[in-house]
């Protein structure tokens, strides 16, 4: 909680009287863009489709290699809050991705 104050006094400190401070916004997909592994909440579980073309080629490779493949399917064991590292079981293994990471792999629902 102590963070939290400490970087909402810092935003407050570095506006003027007449300048209103907003919280960031947070991201939203479109209702027709594909579903990222960073969508997934706790306990849900979906197969992996795809990478989309920002990703690069090196990242694709080291992702495969630790099991995240296309058809895979992949479960999502914690959520944290504050854009912390989502954690993910693929393969019977446990990783940790971030939102640079994890938002760019596409998924699609497995129903189960």
């Amino acid at each position: 909680m102590g963070i939290v104050r400490v970087m909402v006094r810092a935003q407050i400190a570095t506006t003027t009287p007449h300048t209103r401070v907003t919280p960031p916004m947070k991201k939203t997909q479109p209702s027709g863009a594909p579903k990222t592994l960073w969508s997934l909440r706790r306990g849900e579980h979906c197969a992996i489709a795809g990478y989309d073309d920002l990703l690069a080629e090196a990242y694709k490779v080291r992702l495969m290699e630790f099991g995240f493949y296309p058809g895979e399917t992949v479960s999502c064991l914690q959520s944290p809050g504050f854009g912390a590292p989502k954690v993910y079981r693929v393969n019977n293994t446990i990783y940790s991705l971030d939102d640079e990471i994890a938002d760019h792999i596409l998924v699609e629902s497995t129903g189960l």
